[in-house]
């Protein structure tokens, strides 16, 4: 018979050992069956374990975050310490923890003080473990206080009954808090790892995997972030589409950068990077990843360096709006971007401010981009009517409006050169080709006869037509012609003046209600320029 002991872990070097001898022997050898050597013993000495439970010494606890207080565990494993202990940095440290606990308990423990108290109360106290009450009863021996000692025989034959008398030990818990029921999966993948040391053939799915070298970053097992990168390297295309690779990558932790299987996996990435220029770009992943940043920054000038194709693309508005802070941070501070006025990109990040990230950002964030622009390139006409009116813009140490006015003629009086934004000294972005400028802001326009036709037929006698929208330099405009009632002022001012040059028998047509037709421009939001 087996008795469930606590487990002492002690420290030799860098290797965690139980301090004890395990009598316990394999499930094939208990059943009376010849134990047949096998050629992955020595690689996978805890793959046994996973399947039996009875060797366990505690119990591994997985919950997911907001559950209701008191709510059991999403998952509750019978684990080995010294198993956790030997792949996991995370677990090392807390059962070593609790072997200095026990240790420390051990070494404070006097029998003198027992003695002492039973001499005064009568009784023992409170909580002696057997091994306890065996140094007590020694120490009652020696100063011949046999009273003592006898109720210490009682005492430890008592609980020797009492201990036989369970069906189970009460194992210690170490409890996980995840984000959700996925990770919690794939933190039994991880713990299943550690036993087996290697990945079942059936891992192939890429985002478990990616969500357990995540776990494993957590619970600083490297041999583990190992065995899953290299099998996300190994996936074939066919089960690592774009919009997947997004997701993996949003998973994986930073610190696989630091892995000799990093290289191969970002030349898989790289691999795709045509695919990746249809998509968002998560730039925030690649600046996590040390070596990526230069190749980030690339794509992200290359899907959105074009300021003004930007703007005037609903698809690409929408990738934009969806960028991390780090994203948006970056591409304003390039000086790759090609744009037909700096204007533009005070548009373009005021439209990124408008959504979910945007509303995120802090105070801090919001004036790290303002110190991004390049104000003192701003049109002073746009500069005067606009940033006063923005939220977000907000230069630290110097006002707005102050900011605003001075664009146009210098920035030097705003704020000190030591405090001065560098964007402020910085020269003009690259400019749109005027050739491409005037081909994408000409309006080719014809009026045909029947729409004017149409318009002098329509019922209300007001109507209008407009040009396809245009945007340029932060401003949306149309051509439109209207067809509006004359106001009665203006008909009496048009029926004298005809008068007076045509005579009276010639006015006689402009006594009943005029009509006006014009041709004038109209500000449109920048969003309907696509």
């Amino acid at each position: 018979m087996l008795l469930a002991q606590p487990l002492i872990i002690k420290r030799v070097g860098d290797v965690v050992t139980p301090a004890r001898k395990c009598q316990a022997v394999p499930p094939c050898a208990r059943s009376g069956r010849a134990m047949r050597p096998h050629h992955s013993a020595a690689k996978t000495p805890y793959a046994w374990l996973w399947e039996d439970k009875n060797l366990a010494d505690a119990n591994l606890l997985l919950h997911v975050a907001g559950e209701p207080a008191g709510a059991a565990p999403l998952a509750a494993l019978r684990v080995h310490r010294a198993v956790l202990a030997a792949h996991s940095e995370h677990f090392k440290t807390k059962v070593l923890g609790w072997a200095d606990s026990d240790l420390q308990r051990a070494a404070d423990f006097q029998p003198s003080i027992a003695v002492a108290h039973f001499i005064e109360a009568g009784s023992l106290p409170a909580g002696l473990t057997a091994h306890q009450l065996a140094q007590v009863c020694n120490e009652a021996k020696a100063r011949e206080k046999l009273q003592c000692a006898e109720t210490c025989s009682q005492a430890i034959v008592a609980l020797v009954l009492e201990e036989a008398g369970k069906a189970q030990p009460v194992l210690p818990c170490l409890e996980e808090t995840f984000d959700s029921q996925a990770e919690c999966d794939a933190a039994r993948l991880v713990v299943r790892c550690m036993y087996k040391e290697d990945l079942a053939e059936s891992f192939k799915d890429a985002l478990t995997l990616a969500r357990m070298c995540r776990i494993a970053k957590r619970w600083v097992s490297s041999s583990i972030i190992t065995s899953c990168l290299q099998r996300l390297i190994d996936l074939p295309p066919s089960q690592l589409p774009a919009e997947q690779l997004m997701l993996v990558l949003q998973t994986l932790p930073g610190n696989c950068a630091l892995l000799p299987e990093h290289k191969k996996w970002q030349d898989r990435v790289h691999s795709l990077e045509g695919e990746l220029n249809a998509l968002p770009i998560p730039l925030h992943l690649y600046g996590e990843h040390v070596g990526w940043q230069e190749h980030a920054r690339s794509l992200i000038v290359g899907q959105f360096g074009d300021v003004h194709a930007v703007i005037t693309s609903a698809q690409l508005r929408t990738a934009f709006q969806q960028l991390p802070f780090a994203a948006v941070q970056q591409w304003a501070g390039s000086n790759a971007l090609t744009v037909d006025s700096e204007n533009s990109v005070v548009e373009l990040i005021s439209l990124w401010m408008a959504g979910s990230g945007g509303q995120a950002c802090s105070k801090e964030q919001k004036q790290q981009l303002s110190c991004l622009v390049r104000v003192q390139h701003l049109s002073p006409a746009y500069a005067l009517g606009r940033l006063p009116k923005l939220d977000w813009f907000d230069i630290p140490g110097a006002s707005t409006a102050r900011v605003a006015a001075c664009c146009g003629f210098g920035m030097t009086e705003v704020l000190d050169t030591n405090k001065a934004p560098p964007a402020w000294s910085a020269a003009p972005r690259k400019q749109l080709d005027p050739d491409e400028v005037l081909r994408r802001t000409t309006i080719r326009w014809c009026v045909t006869r029947q729409q004017l036709v149409d318009l002098l037929a329509s019922k209300d006698l007001t109507a209008e037509i407009a040009s396809v929208p245009m945007y340029l330099a932060g401003v949306g405009w149309r051509v439109c012609v209207d067809l509006q009632r004359t106001r009665q002022d203006e008909l009496n001012i048009a029926l004298h003046q005809r008068r007076d040059l045509q005579g009276q028998e010639h006015a006689s047509g402009l006594d009943g209600p005029g009509l006006s037709l014009s041709c004038c421009g109209q500000l449109v939001a920048y969003a309907e320029c696509d």
